[in-house]
């Protein structure tokens, strides 16, 4: 989604990928039973999300030593009877990039091109393809996360908050790359791009004149693995079975769609697809006949592209992930993940190759709790203590109190938060972002579980307030009321 250009509030929940390096666990020793003791931990770990309202449902699936298991919790749709399950489809968000860089090492297997093909060799002729100095952009620093283009187009005006990527097409996307200046040489440092995924995802199409990108996963993934319900475009069956979207209070939500930016995090899949497509990435599966063609691609896309200097890890207390074709690798060498956000779904796929042991949760809420459920559960399953999340809890505030922070307030000349109240919910939605539900600490202080945010409302004297305090990144930003 777009950013602000002064950054001020950086909500970074489109098809997001929160660099976990420091958070998901190290491998362990199995015990018995494994995927019966992670699913029974699943219930305990899942149940507060459930109960606290900050996820609607939540599908989990585990396999190991070859054998699935999958359960589901809360509802599919808010005032229905029917609980999510293993067929239920989901957003998976930025688990797309994934798909997409199997897409690449199928294309390297097949010598269509190389990893270390400048992608100027790929766009329509008279793209201009940013280069810092005399360095090149390669097919490598696209799927890796190095490729020094920014998170998201600088042309990305117009968009649907609700449905950021519906207008951005293929003419939109070569033209915006003459538009980039870079300001570091790519390949020397890791900085998460939807643009740079996405631009892979349009050049593999374009290289291999596939109508679109579903065409494309389709035919090279989707089909040979047997994914029944790997998608971007839902015929009515299917469709029947996608959970809608919520926020993390229960506001209704809105999926998203895509057109050139589609290998950015289009794909909606279940837990039994991304358990099969799992099992075939640790090769449980045995690749051969039509699967054939997948076996060196899913070994190519394991193998580290980038990994962070000696510097960068003695200077950053959360090192940046090494990465591969699509998937994001470690800490340590057997672990591989990836995970994902749109405005209403949450999803995490966290893989060890080492034990041959893989977990997928799936939401149909933006709970940023579904990554950490899912580390917990795969600790669970490797015979490890389990550390269940921590959900902070909000108060219930009489409706004339919300009523009274309605309104809109200045952050700076050209950013704005438009406060509003639905369904007895209170939202913000700052100029060129999504709204966000604001959940109550106390009668004037509000926080976000999107980002680490809280906003501090003053009361005036007329009973309503005069101007909103943001709290973020240690700054204190005011913001006073002009409507």
């Amino acid at each position: 989604m777009p950013t602000s250009r002064n950054n001020v509030f950086p909500f970074a929940l489109g098809l997001f990928c929160t660099a976990l390096h420091a958070q998901v666990p190290t491998t362990g020793t199995a015990s018995p039973n494994k995927v019966d003791t992670a699913l029974a931990h699943a219930d305990r770990l899942v149940a507060p999300l459930i109960d606290s309202g900050v996820a609607v449902g939540v599908a989990v699936g585990v396999l190991y030593d070859g054998k699935t298991g999958t359960r589901g919790y809360g509802l599919v749709r808010k005032g229905g009877s029917k609980k999510p399950d293993g067929s239920t489809l989901y957003e998976i968000g930025s688990i797309t990039k994934v798909f997409t860089g199997i897409l690449l090492a199928d294309a390297v297997h097949r010598k269509l091109v190389q990893l270390s093909d400048p992608i100027q060799k790929f766009v329509p002729k008279g793209t201009t393809v940013p280069q810092f100095k005399t360095k090149e952009i390669r097919l490598s620093h696209l799927t890796s996360h190095t490729s020094a283009l920014p998170r998201m187009p600088v042309n990305f005006g117009g968009a649907d908050p609700n449905d950021p990527f519906a207008h951005y097409n293929r003419d939109m996307l070569y033209e915006g790359l003459g538009q980039i200046k870079l300001t570091r040489a790519p390949g020397k440092s890791y900085v998460y791009s939807n643009l740079a995924a996405g631009l892979l995802g349009q050049l593999l199409v374009d290289i291999q004149k596939a109508p679109d990108y579903q065409t494309l996963m389709r035919a090279r993934i989707g089909e040979p693995l047997g994914l029944r319900d790997t998608f971007i475009r839902l015929d009515k069956l299917r469709a029947a079975r996608f959970a809608p979207a919520y926020t993390n209070t229960g506001r209704a939500g809105r999926s998203w769609t895509f057109k050139s930016l589609a290998g950015a995090g289009a794909i909606r899949s279940t837990v039994t697809d991304l358990l099969t497509f799992s099992a075939a990435a640790l090769g449980i599966t045995k690749l051969d006949g039509d699967k054939a063609h997948l076996k060196e691609p899913f070994r190519l896309s394991k193998q580290p592209i980038y990994k962070a200097g000696l510097l960068s890890k003695l200077l950053n207390k959360a090192p940046k992930p090494a990465t591969g074709c699509g998937w994001h690798i470690g800490p340590g060498k057997n672990l591989i993940w990836h995970n994902g956000a749109t405005s209403g779904y949450r999803a995490m796929m966290l893989l060890d190759t080492q034990q041959k042991c893989a977990v997928i949760a799936l939401s149909n809420t933006t709970s940023e709790f579904i990554g950490q459920v899912t580390q917990q559960i795969y600790v669970a399953a490797t015979g490890r203590p389990v550390k269940p999340v921590t959900i902070r809890q909000s108060i219930d505030l009489p409706l004339a109190k919300l009523k009274s922070l309605v309104g809109r307030y200045q952050l700076s000349p050209v950013l704005i938060f438009d406060v509003t109240l639905k369904d007895g919910v209170l939202g913000a939605q700052l100029t060129g972002q999504p709204e966000f539900t604001l959940l109550p600490a106390s009668e004037t202080r509000f926080f976000y579980r999107v980002v680490k945010a809280e906003i501090e409302f003053t009361i005036g004297a007329d009973g309503k307030a005069s101007k909103l305090m943001l709290f973020q990144n240690g700054m204190e930003l005011p913001a006073p009321r002009i409507q």
